[in-house]
C-alpha cells in the first residue's frame, strides 16, 4: 500500500482555471501528493498556460496539455513542435488523417505521447454519426452493431 503522501501517477489533476494565480495555488496546496497536471483551453489561451506546463515541468511534474488541436497537417505539426518543447508528456489532437499525421511527424523524438480525439462526450449520436461519416466518407447506417462504436468514441475503428 502507498503512503499518502507519495503521488500516484495515473492520477492527473485537471487546472480547469481561467486564472494562472488559481491554478499554481491548487498546484501549492496539494504539492508533492499529485505529480501530473492537466491544463486545458482555459488556462492555456487564458492565462499563460503553456508557460505554467513548461514550469512545472521544471519542476518535476508531468503535463498532460488538452487543446484538442485541429488544423491543417502543417500548422498541427507547428502547435505539437511547440507543445514538445515544453517537455510534456500528454496532448490531445483532433483524430482526422492528415491533423494526425502531422502531429505524429512532429512529435517524434520528443517524448510527448499524443492522444486523439474520435469523438467529444458532449455529442449526442446524431452527431456522432454524422462526424464518422465525414471521416470515414461513407454512409454509416444508423441501426448497425457498429453505432456502438460510436458512443464509445471508437470512431476510428469504423473509418476506412
Amino acid at each position: 500500500m502507498s503512503q499518502m503522501n507519495e503521488a500516484d501517477e495515473r492520477l492527473i489533476v485537471p487546472l480547469d482555471f481561467s486564472s494562472r494565480e488559481k491554478a499554481i495555488k491548487l498546484v501549492e496546496t496539494l504539492g508533492e501528493t499529485v505529480s501530473f497536471y492537466k491544463i486545458g483551453y482555459q488556462l492555456a489561451y487564458g492565462d499563460e498556460g503553456i508557460a505554467l506546463g513548461r514550469e512545472l515541468v521544471g519542476a518535476g511534474k508531468q503535463v498532460f496539455f488538452d487543446l484538442k488541436l485541429l488544423d491543417i497537417d502543417n500548422t498541427v505539426a507547428k502547435g505539437v513542435e511547440a507543445i514538445a518543447k515544453t517537455g510534456a508528456s500528454m496532448l490531445t489532437i483532433h483524430a482526422y488523417p492528415n491533423a494526425m499525421a502531422g502531429a505524429v511527424a512532429a512529435a517524434q523524438g520528443s517524448g510527448l505521447t499524443l492522444l486523439a480525439v474520435s469523438v467529444l462526450t458532449s455529442m449526442d449520436d446524431s452527431e456522432s454519426i454524422l462526424r464518422c461519416e465525414l471521416i470515414s466518407n461513407r454512409r454509416i447506417d444508423s441501426t448497425s452493431s457498429s453505432n456502438n462504436s460510436i458512443r464509445t468514441g471508437c470512431c476510428q475503428s469504423i473509418a476506412k
